[in-house]
């Protein structure tokens, strides 16, 4: 599936909007954006609890790093969910499609720089919910390498995923390459 990826200048802020269509009804994605266990799975953010109604939340990437601030704003199930987590904005909507639905990501940031290297990772994780959402049993790891590229990219306005690696449950090991263009408007 191809992400769609725009950056755009909002006043003080940075809005990134990346864009993927799922074979699957916003049915069946919403709780892998909504339920703890499912989001350890793919994303990187981990509630304490389900996004499931406003309010406060202690968020991690991994479970034995140090938590960081995050507060639902509105839950609109299966279609939206706005919170924040740290100091960024984060807005998943899901809409029906043909063939199933749309995931459109908004992480409104303060400033521009990490606009690439989230926009990177975002479609790792979003590689990887795909991949459960179909059975799969795939996990991310993202190696040191991989960032110190991703930092150059960075300074060129260049989005990346670039040697990515996915360790299947099987042990197989997949590398994945792709960079591309970020859209600003």
């Amino acid at each position: 599936m191809t992400l769609e990826s725009r950056l755009e200048s909002h006043g003080d802020a940075w809005i990134l909007t990346l864009t993927r269509d799922f074979a699957h009804p916003a049915e069946v994605v919403w709780p892998w954006l909504v339920e703890p266990e499912r989001l350890a799975r793919w994303s990187p953010i981990v509630p304490d609890r389900e996004f499931d109604d406003p309010g406060p939340r202690q968020v991690r990437e991994n479970p034995g790093d140090e938590a960081t601030d995050g507060d639902v704003i509105s839950v609109d199930p299966p279609h939206e969910l706005v919170h924040r987590w740290g100091e960024d904005l984060v807005r998943w909507h899901l809409a029906p499609t043909s063939s199933g639905c749309r995931l459109t990501l908004e992480q409104t940031m303060r400033q521009r720089g990490p606009a690439t290297m989230n926009a990177a990772g975002w479609d790792v994780c979003l590689t990887v919910l795909d991949e459960v959402l179909d059975g799969g049993s795939i996990y991310w790891v993202v190696t040191r390498a991989t960032l110190a590229r991703q930092r150059i990219l960075r300074e060129t306005r260049t989005v990346a995923i670039v040697g990515a690696t996915y360790r299947l449950a099987d042990g197989a090991v997949v590398l994945r390459d792709h960079v591309g263009d970020i859209g600003e408007a």
